[in-house]
């Protein structure tokens, strides 16, 4: 899965870069280099943020932070988000639910993947 894991970092190094001309650019590159930073250590150490109780509780604030915000912008949700028009009222929020909502399956991926290396399983503990 370190593929994918690796696919899941360079695609969030690109949002991240494509942000630059944002007008709330430096949250929008922080936001994704959140999630490429928890790609890169899972790339680095796999396991690592399941040893590390501090990672491993950023990791799992930062979801449910996505996972909120992701909530709190689909009710704004525009059916013409894929216009080239920012000018149709709610594009703008629509797409940016739609990366929160990436960014929610991309740390969930990330957090499952790094329990995998680690060793963890789900399920009753074995004698």
């Amino acid at each position: 899965m370190n593929w994918l894991t690796g696919l899941f970092l360079l695609i969030m190094l690109l949002f991240a870069a494509l942000q630059y001309n944002d007008p709330d650019a430096l949250l929008w590159i922080a936001i994704y280099g959140l999630v490429a930073v928890w790609c890169a250590l899972t790339l680095w150490r796999p396991g690592l943020l399941r040893a590390t109780p501090a990672l491993r509780w950023a990791a799992l604030a930062s979801l449910a932070a996505y996972g909120m915000g992701f909530l709190w912008l689909i009710p704004t949700y525009s059916g013409q988000f894929l216009s080239n028009s920012m000018m149709a009222p709610g594009v703008e929020t629509t797409r940016e639910a739609f990366g929160l909502l990436i960014c929610v399956i991309v740390t969930g991926y990330v957090l499952w993947a790094d329990g995998r290396a680690s060793g963890f399983r789900a399920g009753p503990a074995r004698a």
